[in-house]
């Protein structure tokens, strides 16, 4: 007999990767026993409700981001068909839900701890809804958090520096304080998609912005001609020191 918390699959992970190995895995073995993991407060991973904000938008277009048997809906696009995270945010809760996904779904729960003990995996949790701990096993374990699904934030000497550093995946809960008028200027480091959509959020804001970015770093270069001139000239460019790779990070500061 199957304890409660012993389950024939394990999954950490409720976003893109990790809903469709629920449902895969359903459609080879219907009668499995499986749980979904999560730390995030809503479904999704990376574009769960908490991290989404105003002007985030997908590098790709309509059609070619979703499951191939699931369409997306022909909404929140650009002119261009680039899609916004909320509606990628919408199509994952969606699908979750019409796949009967949601009821084995633990959200706000972090994965300490896995370890193989003979046929069984074993993981430790903390769960923050209940400020506990506990632990699960299962005979198979799918680990489905992605490679920028955890924050990285460098350590930067900051004696004597009393603002704030904020991760560009903290932007959604911060977004109050930092469109707010009490930030007239910010700095954002880094040339990947997470500093290009900071700043772009920060100049429709009326916000200051120096962008810093490594010396070798195409960033600018490559999406500058997208900028209205009126936000163009309300942020300034630096470039780091060759051996300098904090800016490679993408992170905001």
């Amino acid at each position: 007999m199957q304890h409660q918390n012993d389950y024939d699959l394990l999954i950490i992970g409720a976003g893109w990767y990790g809903l469709i190995a629920a449902y895969t895995y359903l459609q080879l073995a219907p009668k499995s026993k499986f749980l979904i993991l999560d730390d995030g407060d809503s479904i999704g991973g990376v574009w769960n409700s908490e991290r989404i904000y105003p002007n985030l938008f997908a590098q790709v277009g309509h059609g070619l981001f979703e499951y191939s048997f699931y369409p997306m809906k022909k909404e929140g696009l650009t002119q261009d068909r680039y899609i916004s995270g909320k509606t990628i945010h919408d199509y994952l809760h969606s699908f979750a839900e019409e796949h009967n996904l949601v009821r084995h779904i633990r959200l706000r729960t972090t994965v300490t701890d896995a370890r193989k003990n003979g046929e069984k995996w074993t993981l430790q949790l903390n769960d923050r809804s209940k400020t506990s701990q506990s632990q699960v096993s299962g005979t198979k374990l799918i680990v489905a958090t992605g490679v920028t699904s955890g924050p990285y934030v460098p350590e930067f000497p900051n004696e004597g520096f009393v603002k704030p550093i904020i991760h560009s995946s903290q932007i959604g809960p911060q977004l109050e304080s930092l469109t707010g008028p009490e930030v007239q200027r910010a700095t954002v480091l880094g040339a990947a998609k997470s500093a290009y959509d900071t700043v772009f959020l920060l100049l429709k804001a009326g916000k200051q912005v120096d962008w810093i970015i490594r010396e070798d770093g195409s960033g600018v270069s490559r999406i500058r001609d997208h900028y209205p001139e009126h936000l163009l000239s309300r942020w300034r460019f630096f470039l780091l020191a060759p051996g300098n790779h904090a800016a490679a990070t993408g992170r905001i500061a």
